[in-house]
């Protein structure tokens, strides 16, 4: 069996078609470029969940969290992130950073209004997950990379 990729396809574009998202909406997703690659098992995100989420009904379907009318898809990943961050890079600590990882994850809404509120649930899942294995954050909706600082996981739970 030989799969095919069409070099003129982007990965937002092949991940909108992979989550069945009409090629308009935006790819409301948080991604955390990884020094190495560390798995990311249900039980951990189960988790971060309960701790991120506390007074909100959630239910998970692994590799799916489904909250209220929202749908998000969890992905662990072993390598480089697949889209092209060097265009991205803004400081020679995000070059570093970005060269660097070799494993990411992330967090993906699938389904459900792409507004601040998904933002801001995600961006609480993501904040309990960030650990010292974490180098960078990529906002792949604003094409925007920022450095894990001391500040990273209060902007992940502030940003819209």
């Amino acid at each position: 069996m030989a799969i095919f990729y069409n070099q003129n396809v982007s990965l937002v574009s092949w991940l909108k078609g992979l989550f069945a998202l009409p090629a308009s909406d935006p790819l409301v997703s948080i991604v955390l470029l990884l020094r190495t690659h560390r798995d990311l098992p249900e039980n951990v995100v189960t988790l971060a969940a309960a701790r991120a989420w506390p007074d909100i009904a959630y239910r998970v379907e692994w590799p799916r969290l489904y909250v209220d009318n929202r749908t998000f898809i969890i992905q662990s990943v072993i390598g480089m992130f697949v889209e092209d961050l060097a265009s991205k890079v803004k400081s020679g600590d995000v070059g570093a950073a970005v060269r660097r990882h070799r494993g990411w994850w992330s967090i993906d809404l699938q389904a459900g209004p792409a507004d601040d509120e998904a933002y801001l649930l995600m961006g609480r899942l993501m904040a309990v997950l960030l650990n010292s294995n974490c180098l960078a954050v990529y906002y792949p909706q604003h094409g925007e990379i920022e450095i894990v600082d001391q500040e990273t996981s209060t902007k992940l739970v502030t940003r819209r």
